[in-house]
């Protein structure tokens, strides 16, 4: 599979990771020393890797549960010098925890879009002093469902 710039490719790995249930992050960038020209990039799955021990110490007081399971899952693209485009080199998509139902996708930290309207309509709502919740349920309504808004009361 192959990708004209590697927006397309992190296009396609949100929408996978919307499909599928899982939310998803950029991992690592290298670049040319030469012209500075990104020559690949990788995309995992938000619960690759391990956190570490002093990240770790800092979840446990604050009560929160560790997010990372070392997931295998990821996109790896690189750079084709002949064609300009960027050509999958890696791809694993066997997940090692529990997929997200698709109700609640939305709530994926990579899956959160909050459009230039809807931020205005905050700022105005704000500034009105409407509380957040009460904003929220609102634009809720307008959207037909908390799912079709694309970000949370948090946000």
């Amino acid at each position: 599979m192959e990708f004209d710039t590697l927006e397309d490719a992190w296009e396609f790995w949100l929408k996978n990771g919307r499909q599928m249930g899982f939310d998803v992050r950029k991992h690592y960038i290298n670049k040319s020393k030469k012209d500075g020209k990104i020559t690949s990039r990788g995309f995992v799955c938000a619960k690759q890797g391990i956190r570490s021990p002093k990240k770790e110490d800092m979840i446990r007081t604050h009560n929160r549960d560790d997010t990372r399971t070392n997931c295998p899952v990821k996109l790896y693209v690189s750079l084709v010098q002949e064609t300009e485009k960027y050509k999958v080199t890696d791809f694993i998509e066997e997940h090692n925890h529990t997929l997200h139902p698709l109700e609640t996708v939305y709530m994926m930290r990579s899956q959160w879009k909050i459009s230039e309207v809807h931020a205005e309509l905050i700022e105005f709502a704000c500034s009105s002093r409407i509380k957040p919740k009460v904003a929220h349920e609102l634009m809720s309504r307008e959207a037909s469902g908390r799912a079709n808004l694309g970000f949370t009361e948090l946000d």
